[in-house]
């Protein structure tokens, strides 16, 4: 598995002010965790992977997950990110994962995937203020980890809608 160096550092964490009030209303609950925007400090390095676990990653832990693609009609493809995945199984594949690979794997805390997903930058999005339409999806298309480009640390995929994603520690 492809892992990236993610150094410790210092960030604001959440949303406030405008561009919460630029991101569409969730049944009116969907920035409940956002706020307050607060100073949040990750005080070790960590690695993470380069993309969300894919359909045929997380197939091989567990072969019934392919029962699952296409369903909604979208994340067919071996390479796409294995969606439907529960935060239970998440944790079930990492524990998988490390006995495989004799490494230890965990799911990133929140603070953690929001840092590394900013790359260090205050905008609303890493790319800046606005994001690229490359990166436009909707909850109904398909991701392909990898195949746009990763942002300033090396992450491709850095939104909420694909799959899961583990750090080593």
């Amino acid at each position: 598995m492809e892992m990236v160096d993610i150094s410790a550092g210092t960030f604001m964490q959440g949303t406030s002010g405008p561009a919460r009030e630029d991101q569409p209303k969730l049944d009116g609950r969907g920035f409940l965790d956002e706020e307050p925007q607060h100073e949040v400090t990750i005080s070790s390095d960590f690695k993470m992977s380069a993309t969300p676990i894919t359909n045929e990653q997380y197939e091989k832990f567990d072969p019934s997950h392919a029962e699952l693609r296409g369903k909604l009609g979208w994340s067919t493809e071996d390479d796409e990110a294995a969606i439907f995945v529960s935060w239970h199984d998440a944790v079930a594949f990492t524990e998988w994962l490390s006995e495989e690979e004799g490494v230890t794997y965990r799911l990133p805390t929140e603070a953690e995937w929001e840092y590394a997903a900013r790359a260090g930058t205050e905008s609303d999005y890493w790319t800046g203020e606005e994001l690229p339409e490359e990166h436009w999806r909707n909850q109904n298309q398909s991701w392909f980890p990898g195949r746009m480009a990763g942002h300033e640390y090396g992450l491709f995929v850095v939104r909420g809608e694909s799959g899961p994603r583990v750090v080593g520690v």
